[in-house]
């Protein structure tokens, strides 16, 4: 069984210098790029999820959703942009606030912005889904966006 996974750029010749021969191919096209850098972005965050204090670690995810942005065309200037105008306008994370879904809310099946509250738990990631109506109610959206290929074409909106 084969196994592929995105390496950074001068893995191979690290690994020819220390006297291995590496067997590597490039990506064939773009659709193919944004794919595995997803892959390596999920695998990234798994292991700053493990190594909190690492900062290698928080590099390493860095790195990934730079070179998956560039991939989609969104420029690093345009993310810095976003990021000040959200915590200009919405503040950033550091007070600790976390939404509770009351039970009022519940009732009324709203929330921010009205999304649907958590109906489970996705069956690749663990992370909580949110869709009654979703065609694949088991995964959460990015895996379900990652198993379709649709966010290779589409950018991360829309279904």
């Amino acid at each position: 069984m084969s196994s592929e996974r995105l390496v950074r750029d001068r893995v191979p010749a690290i690994m020819r210098a220390k006297g291995l021969d590496p067997v590597v191919r490039q990506v064939d096209d773009a659709d193919e790029f944004r794919l595995f850098l997803a892959r390596k972005l999920r695998e990234e965050v798994g292991e700053l999820l493990d190594n909190l204090n690492d900062p290698e670690e928080y590099a390493d995810v860095q790195e990934v959703v730079t070179a998956l942005a560039i991939a989609h065309g969104v420029s690093a200037e345009a993310i810095a942009r976003e990021r000040i105008n959200k915590r200009s306008t919405r503040g950033g994370f550091a007070d600790g606030y976390i939404w509770c879904v009351d039970e009022v809310m519940r009732a009324h099946n709203t929330g921010y912005r009205n999304d649907p509250v958590v109906t489970g738990v996705c069956a690749h990631c663990g992370d909580s889904t949110t869709r009654d109506d979703d065609p694949a109610p088991d995964l959460c959206f990015m895996c379900l966006k990652a198993e379709r290929g649709s966010f290779l074409a589409t950018g991360w909106g829309g279904r």
